[in-house]
């Protein structure tokens, strides 16, 4: 039986995204439509200030296919009048914005620079309201308040997708409390907002002439396991010894290797001149000295994240090659500098930082995947295989996660006091602003769980604004940071 979900939609939404979420139901088997209901424009000088950022930044509106509207007997209702319902006859879904309904206060968290939390509730007949998911996209364009707003929609629009499948299924919504209460918003202004758009525009065009905005660094020490990040969950107060660049390129995602008495780090090499990332090593040697790096792998795509491991007598890379979208295995033929390309894993997604792990059994890949408007920062996807080259299925549940502060993976997952840990970027204010280390609490086909448990930013004395990746393997612990470089 097909599940019938009908959609209502304020006739003052700033953008038409409930009839691409109306697309999105259709396209998975669900029968929905929109119906327009009378609402209020949020705040005076938004759809202004939208038309002013189409012209300063050429963006098209969301372009939508007209639904079919009423539906007889729905089974769910899907409520984005930007009015909490307070009685209803038909199971209900509905976001809230920090604790509020509709578009005035998605905008007053934008116009602030900032994410609201995504909360779905679920009022039944009869019922309190529960949250039954949550979200904290990204914002990638923090300065571009249309494109923030779509983001913000996207996770929305992936929540409610998500548990309308869970019902169509048959599965029943995995209630939770009813959302904490949230500090109340600032009064914004679309007017501030735009004229500090326009100057962020213009110093940053500046900066660019001077330096390198985001140039990412690569530190090293010596420790053993028990002193490693991942176990003290802080920062060494030794610090960490950082690999020297000419300043024509970078050097960023370091992964640790060891066969045969030698370490090596794998990394993505990125030229300022080509704009491409390559993939490089670097041998460490007894006395502290670093290796030239060594060029490894090149293609005519970019190559970034090269996770390297030993398995079933031979050395493998899943390299990021979201460019290519998809996800691709590499054999190493000659180590440490001849790579074969051995397997497509997962075809058709543009997925980051593709992280391998094995639990109960089975082979786990985590990446964020940029799809259906939500971002590589903050939805996390899950893949599951019995072997190596085998079958990759996606988890049910994909995204399984959608947050900017703990989804991305920023490393290998490791294993502390016998449970599943995973570092994880924090991109809630910018692209690898920290990292999150994150308790794994449920791994299966089912069900991803984890718990972030403790946030790393960096100290001032390394110079930087972000840090980005976390491998120990071999004895060597390896990190990279992001700041300004001079040119």
């Amino acid at each position: 039986m097909t599940l019938r979900a009908q959609i209502l939609a304020s006739s003052e939404l700033l953008e038409d995204w409930p009839a691409e979420l109306c697309r999105r139901l259709q396209r998975r088997g669900v029968a929905a439509g929109v119906v327009t209901v009378p609402g209020e424009l949020p705040l005076q000088g938004l759809k202004l200030l939208l038309l002013l950022e189409r012209t300063l930044f050429h963006l098209q509106p969301l372009s939508a296919v007209a639904p079919p509207a009423t539906l007889d007997a729905p089974d769910i209702v899907i409520d984005l009048s930007g009015a909490a319902p307070s009685e209803v006859e038909t199971p209900t879904l509905y976001p809230l914005f920090d604790g509020a309904p509709g578009d005035a206060a998605i905008a007053n968290a934008l116009l602030s620079r900032r994410a609201p939390v995504v909360d779905i509730l679920c009022l039944a007949p009869g019922q309190s309201p529960r949250r039954i998911a949550t979200a904290t996209p990204a914002l990638e364009h923090r300065h571009k308040f249309s494109l923030s707003y779509r983001a913000v929609a996207a996770a929305a629009a992936a929540l409610l997708c998500a548990s309308v499948e869970r019902r169509a299924r048959g599965q029943a919504f995995v209630l939770d409390e009813a959302p904490p209460p949230y500090p109340e918003a600032l009064a914004a202004s679309p007017a501030a907002f735009a004229a500090t758009t326009l100057a962020q525009k213009i110093a940053k065009q500046l900066t660019k002439l001077a330096v390198h905005p985001e140039h990412f660094r690569i530190g090293w020490r010596r420790v053993g396991a028990e002193r490693a990040v991942g176990q003290t969950l802080v920062w060494p107060a030794e610090g960490y010894r950082f690999i020297e660049d000419d300043r024509k390129r970078y050097f960023t995602d370091p992964f640790v290797l060891a066969k045969g008495g030698r370490v090596f780090v794998f990394c993505e090499e990125f030229p300022y001149a080509t704009g491409k990332g390559v993939l490089s090593a670097f041998e460490f040697f007894e006395d502290g000295a670093v290796s030239p790096p060594r060029l490894v792998l090149e293609q005519d795509h970019h190559l970034s994240y090269p996770q390297v491991f030993e398995r079933d007598g031979a050395l493998w890379m899943i390299p990021e090659s979201s460019a290519a979208s998809r996800i691709e295995l590499y054999r190493a033929e000659r180590f440490p500098d001849l790579w074969r390309l051995e397997a497509v894993l997962v075809d058709g997604v543009r997925a980051a930082d593709a992280t391998l792990i094995e639990h109960d059994g089975k082979l786990w890949l985590f990446a964020t995947v940029a799809e259906d408007g939500l971002s590589d920062w903050d939805a996390l996807h899950v893949y599951v295989a019995d072997k190596l080259c085998g079958r990759w299925r996606a988890h049910p549940g994909n995204p399984v996660l959608i947050d900017a502060a703990s989804a991305r993976p920023a490393g290998p997952m490791f294993k502390r006091g016998g449970e599943l840990w995973r570092p994880a970027q924090d991109c809630s204010h910018g692209y690898g602003g920290g990292l999150t280390l994150c308790r794994v609490d449920r791994l299966d086909e089912n069900e991803f769980r984890q718990t972030p448990k403790t946030r790393l930013k960096p100290p001032r004395s390394w110079r930087a604004h972000g840090a980005h990746t976390l491998h120990h393997a071999a004895g060597v612990e390896v990190i990279d940071v992001v700041g300004w470089r001079k040119r």
